[in-house]
């Protein structure tokens, strides 16, 4: 399967959504099951026999989340909060890490009391304070915890000018401050660590676009390959074998083949493929998620409006986190951008012009931040809607 190209964004697919959706009311999501299967198989692929962790943050609709677990590959989650992990834990699913940290006092004392969510669960932890958070809950067993190691890279750190690329996550940056932690908390009894979480955002969340960000993700991997494994042997010595060492994320799962002490691989957002992974090299993946959009004015010869679309994306603010529009004679206008209520859309010279009444297609800059703006997600599979299937925010859930 070739590369996502700018050149595929025709009409080709913009007429099977609209022809497929006709009757249903917009705005309206759309995943394409054939393209997200493809997609996971493509993942399992590039992971070279890791577990792949599913990112609930980047999926947000159960009925797929499940679709992927179901394909060779996949297995536990990766949630964004603990109230979401006891939900998914009461419906079922195992295997379940929280990879931020959680100072929900409410939704810790439920986990503490709670044997089955006790026995699935890990949180994440990087100081002392979410240790002395986790004493205070009395658990009936001890809270099984993982390492937050930032795995970001760190040049001319002893210098006068310190270089910072990727983001600031942890507290934990070297094995001297890992073994320092765990002397400070010897002495708790509420909660045992039993993992480490490495994941490396400035390889898996920034595009191929520049020679320069080609160089700092070669130079990043070879770093922090050596720091993983001197702190997940620190690890392993102090704190016995490891329940898991995670690592990576759509855009760098494919560089673990050889990493041993790496026991699984993240992915989510590869699944729908958003806008933002346009500028990768070599995944192999192809959009699988669309929202469309009613015209509803045409204010001039070559501008029409849109209702509703205003779906920004967060991170940085920039014109990457709008929504792109699928056919390539679309581009939204630089003094409006998308809105909230309507957006507008600017013709290309030349093409036909959208009337009252026909339906744009858009892709969202993220992947489980579309879920949040709809109750449900309709299935299409390649001709026609075979089914749907209610996001969280359709079952009520707003994790935050």
């Amino acid at each position: 399967m070739g590369e996502f190209q700018e050149s595929e964004t025709n009409t080709e697919i913009t007429s099977a959504l609209t022809a497929a959706t006709h009757g249903i009311s917009a705005p309206v999501s759309v995943v394409d099951l054939s393209v997200f299967d493809a997609n996971a198989r493509t993942l399992a692929t590039r992971a070279h026999g890791k577990p792949i962790r599913i990112a609930t943050k980047s999926v947000r609709n159960r009925t797929l989340i499940d679709r992927a677990l179901a394909l060779p590959g996949y297995q536990g989650l990766m949630c964004y909060s603990l109230p979401e992990a006891l939900w998914l834990v009461d419906l079922g699913h195992t295997d379940i890490l929280v990879a931020y940290p959680c100072v929900d006092r409410a939704a810790l004392d439920q986990l503490a009391s709670n044997s089955k969510a006790l026995a699935e669960i890990v949180l994440i932890v990087d100081c002392l304070e979410h240790f002395e958070i986790l004493e205070q809950t009395s658990p009936i067993a001890p809270i099984k915890v993982a390492l937050d190691i930032d795995s970001s890279l760190r040049i001319f750190s002893r210098t006068s000018h310190p270089i910072h690329v990727g983001v600031r996550r942890s507290n934990l940056y070297t094995a001297q401050d890992v073994r320092s932690l765990l002397n400070r908390t010897e002495h708790l009894r509420s909660s045992t660590v039993v993992g480490a979480m490495f994941y490396d955002a400035q390889i898996a969340g920034l595009p191929d676009t520049s020679f320069a960000l080609r160089t700092m993700k070669r130079l990043s991997r070879s770093v922090l390959s050596a720091r993983r494994k001197e702190i997940t042997q620190l690890l392993t010595s102090t704190c016995g074998p490891l329940q898991l060492v995670n690592a990576g994320g759509t855009g760098s799962i494919s560089h673990y083949q050889d990493a041993d002490e790496v026991t699984e691989v993240t992915a989510g957002s590869g699944l729908y493929h958003p806008s933002l992974f346009d500028g990768y090299r070599g995944l192999g993946l192809r959009p699988s998620a669309y929202f469309g959009v009613d015209v509803v004015r045409a204010p001039r010869p070559n501008i029409v409006t849109a209702f509703a679309g205003g779906y920004m994306a967060s991170g940085q603010v920039a014109v990457s986190r709008q929504p792109k529009p699928v056919n390539a004679t679309l581009k939204l206008t630089h003094n409006e951008g998308v809105g909230e209520v309507q957006t507008r859309f600017q013709i290309r010279r030349g093409a036909a012009v959208p009337r009252i009444g026909d339906r744009i297609w858009l892709r969202h800059a993220k992947a489980g931040e579309q879920m949040e703006r709809f109750n449900q997600t309709y299935l299409f599979d390649g001709t026609q809607i075979v089914g749907s299937a209610q996001t969280y925010r359709g079952e009520g859930k707003n994790f935050g």
